[in-house]
């Protein structure tokens, strides 16, 4: 990873889910920040969307991080490499009893800055701030979807703008198109402390989250 005076933050850019198939049941959101240092943030969600470990570690430019946890038979490991042209690939393993029952990698460039888009709106990094969640909404389980007892998370894209306010969402993640809408329904209603840039609120894309689980 190249070294830059300025702060980086990955979000949307180098903020990434490893899910390859639908038989894979365990996935992977990583951020990575860096200045003199690089700190890696990797959560791990196993089934029906449930957090299964979250962790950070903080390394040498251009040196490797791992993470793991165990809890009973289950281990995941996460290996986040820089690669030579200023990216990384992240790898999630997930054993059980010992036999590998999981291999995702996902392979990203890293940016040198935070650039606005377009439109305007900033992705977080160096002198942008994040938003900080005031109030959510809980989703809605469409009745038809709920007796069929589908679980899992929706991982989305949202412009919050400077009032704090929800103003378009994308799905990066799809669990189905009825829990899709219900998740965009939800965060469309949540409220945020704005995300700023040199100490003034911004309109900011950022990831967000809803779980869907049946007991």
């Amino acid at each position: 990873m190249r070294h830059t005076s300025t702060p980086l933050a990955l979000l949307i850019a180098a903020t990434f889910t490893l899910n390859a198939g639908a038989a894979e049941k365990y996935w992977l959101v990583v951020s990575a920040k860096t200045d003199a240092k690089v700190v890696i943030t990797a959560s791990v969600y196993g089934p029906g969307g449930s957090a299964f470990m979250a962790g950070k570690a903080t390394v040498e430019q251009g040196q490797p991080a791992q993470l793991s946890t165990r809890r009973g038979d289950i281990e995941a490991v996460v290996q986040v490499t820089p690669k030579p042209d200023g990216g990384m690939t992240a790898t999630l393993e997930v054993k059980d009893g010992g036999k590998l029952v999981q291999h995702s990698e996902h392979r990203v460039r890293m940016n040198t800055e935070a650039p606005s888009t377009d439109d305007g709106f900033h992705r977080v990094g160096g002198d942008i701030k994040a938003p900080q969640i005031i109030s959510r909404v809980e989703p809605v389980y469409p009745p038809g979807v709920k007796r069929s007892k589908v679980n899992g998370v929706v991982v989305l894209e949202c412009v919050i703008d400077d009032s704090g306010a929800v103003r378009e969402a994308h799905i990066l993640k799809s669990l189905t198109p009825a829990l899709d809408k219900a998740a965009i329904n939800a965060v469309s209603q949540w409220k945020f402390k704005p995300g700023t840039k040199d100490g003034q609120p911004v309109p900011v894309i950022f990831t967000l989250t809803v779980s869907f689980r049946i007991n």
